[in-house]
């Protein structure tokens, strides 16, 4: 994704609204990013003292009523 946005002169962050949406209106490629980003940082969330990071997937998949606090999620 980031390889893609940046060849299209755009930062990934940036991209993450475009395409198909829910019917809530949520990008699915912000979706696909936040799960993604969920099994790649999972092993960081003891050491992440903020959780930054980990707040801002778990308010995204509460509003597509997934769950961050089971052991598979998605």
């Amino acid at each position: 994704m980031t390889d893609n946005a940046s060849f299209a002169g755009f930062q990934k962050h940036e991209t993450l609204q475009y395409g198909l949406t829910t019917k809530s209106g949520i990008s699915k490629i912000k979706i696909i990013n936040a799960v993604a980003n969920h099994w790649k940082h999972r092993s960081e969330r003891v050491m992440n003292s903020d959780g930054k990071r980990q707040k801002a997937i778990e308010e995204l998949f509460d509003q597509v009523e997934y769950f961050t606090d089971i052991k598979y999620p998605v």
